[in-house]
């Protein structure tokens, strides 16, 4: 009985530290997502950027997908009315 509460022992040891590695890999990948998000949302913020001056440059064409309720865009830019 003695063998059998030292292997529980051991089995209990083993499956905390694998805990604690997987914890780790998880605060890993999230810090990277935090990145990914913080990149993200530079470029989307440089996107509406470059909408803005491109509403003032560009003498748009507007279309429309012929979808019901599609939103009119301009073909040559790209920038939704």
């Amino acid at each position: 009985m003695h063998s059998h509460n030292k292997n529980n022992k051991l089995e209990i040891k083993e499956l905390v530290k694998v805990k604690f590695d997987l914890k780790q890999e998880i605060k890993v990948l999230f810090n990277h997502k935090s990145n990914l998000d913080s990149k993200i949302s530079k470029l989307r913020k440089s996107v509406v950027e470059l909408d803005i001056k491109l509403k003032g440059l560009c003498n748009h064409e507007w279309i429309r997908e012929p979808q019901l309720y599609s939103e009119l865009y301009c073909k040559m830019c790209g920038v939704y009315k």
